[in-house]
């Protein structure tokens, strides 16, 4: 429950996106559309499903996480550590 929190943290901080598309919005991906649909669908009956015994109904969101990256340089172009 800890890691979902998490994930659902970095989510809302934009560390991380929720998106069915890859390939430069260019391509669908079924599976992570499925993922989005099936917790859409249980947060339909959310007393029963998900604040029962089903918290890992949320498990299925990870396959339309991606990471966004952040590149940071200096005036020479040259990588800096964050």
């Amino acid at each position: 429950m800890v890691r979902i929190a998490q994930g659902l943290l970095h989510l809302g901080k934009g560390l991380m996106t929720l998106k069915p598309y890859h390939s430069e919005n260019f391509l669908l991906s079924p599976v992570a559309l499925s993922g989005i649909l099936t917790v859409i669908h249980s947060m339909l009956s959310k007393d029963e499903i998900i604040h029962s015994s089903g918290s890992y109904m949320l498990f299925y969101l990870t396959a339309a996480i991606y990471p966004r990256m952040l590149v940071t340089l200096d005036e020479n172009l040259n990588p800096l550590p964050v």
